[in-house]
């Protein structure tokens, strides 16, 4: 790509700037759900606060089938397809 002026290359910064913030806000964003459904599921099994090798396995299992899901990249971010 080449830049012609300094004012398209200011403008090609700040897209980039703002495309990098999105994502980071989308990324902070699921591991705030994460955090939350993994209290929810503690909360509703008690058995798992006291047994980490089952809660290891249920996180895993959850981990892998959030994996499996299919995802479209575009340029803003994703579309997840539940």
């Amino acid at each position: 790509m080449e830049v012609k002026s300094a004012k398209e290359l200011k403008r090609i910064s700040k897209e980039l700037q703002e495309n990098f913030l999105n994502r980071w806000k989308l990324l902070n964003l699921e591991q705030d759900k994460d955090r939350l459904k993994s209290l929810t599921e503690k909360a509703e099994d008690p058995n798992l606060w006291n047994n980490p090798e089952e809660a290891r396995l249920v996180s895993q299992k959850k981990t892998n089938s959030k994996k499996t899901q299919s995802l479209v990249y575009y340029s803003a971010g994703y579309i997840r397809f539940s």
